[in-house]
């Protein structure tokens, strides 16, 4: 009951923090950050303190970003979703070597049963955050809808190419990851956009492309398509050093960034977010 309450109160403050954001974005933004500071402990705390520092800059593209989100996305999603990655996923206390995110590789999926299977393997409190790669059309869109719905207070992230789940309507706890590298992706990105649907990018990196992936001219891109986010994932072939290269250029992006997009090394972070224990 006590948690109810708390989704209650948060689902309200959130509500409102999402519909004054896109009016006075860097208010609302700093106001979140004091928000965070204020009510949570360990690892999450500093990062919260970090993003104060950074927001500290009133010229930070994390406002831009931020106001473009908003303004993009219906207002319901961002709250939902908001709330599963960042109150289900890090304000509980989780159990010390217990993943709070993990990855699901859709060429392991078989049936419902194999899906929902992978999902039951950890408890309610904990893997909040899941990251399913599908394998083209496995799992089936139809599939995946009756899974996540069935895991309303987890975040999804769904990586896809299948045009049957790119034409699909998803809850408010899925958000699409979209190809940076496809040859549609802008135009595939602007039909997402038109319906206010939840949406990042991604891109994989191995050694011919890494220097690529970081250049102005593809970042740009990605962000002139209408995408918030980059995912950069590393491909099976890559070196520890190429991903090492990436994952530093990606460390001092986030903290420094060049324009209104957030760039991640996704396995990096997956190992950061699993490493945090709350105190």
């Amino acid at each position: 009951m006590y948690n109810d309450v708390n989704v209650r109160l948060l689902k309200a403050f959130a509500g409102r923090w999402v519909d004054r954001a896109e009016t006075d974005t860097r208010r609302s933004m700093r106001r979140l950050a004091e928000y965070g500071i204020s009510f949570s402990s360990g690892s999450l705390k500093e990062f919260f303190t970090l993003s104060r520092e950074i927001l500290n800059d009133s010229h930070s593209p994390y406002y831009l970003l931020a106001y473009e989100f908003i303004r993009a996305t219906e207002k319901g999603r961002i709250t939902q979703f908001g709330i599963n990655f960042g109150y289900n996923g890090f304000a509980h206390e989780k159990k010390k070597e217990t993943p709070l995110a993990v990855t699901i590789d859709g060429a392991d999926i078989r049936d419902a049963a194999s899906f929902h299977q992978q999902l039951t393997q950890w408890d309610a409190h904990e893997a909040s955050i899941v990251f399913l790669f599908c394998d083209g059309d496995r799992p089936s869109p139809e599939l995946i809808d009756a899974e996540t719905k069935r895991w309303p207070k987890r975040a999804f992230f769904l990586f896809t190419d299948d045009p049957a789940a790119l034409g699909y309507s998803w809850g408010k706890n899925v958000m699409l990851l979209l190809d940076a590298g496809d040859a549609e992706f802008a135009r595939l990105a602007a039909a997402q956009r038109e319906h206010k649907m939840l949406i990042g990018s991604y891109r994989r990196f191995d050694e011919k492309n890494a220097q690529d992936c970081l250049s102005d001219a593809f970042l740009d891109g990605v962000h002139d398509a209408g995408a918030s986010f980059l995912l950069l994932l590393k491909a099976r072939d890559c070196s520890d050093d190429c991903r090492r290269r990436i994952n530093e250029f990606c460390y001092a992006e986030k903290r420094a960034p060049h324009r209104a997009l957030f760039v991640s090394e996704l396995f990096g972070d997956i190992e950061s977010i699993n490493g945090i224990i709350l105190n």
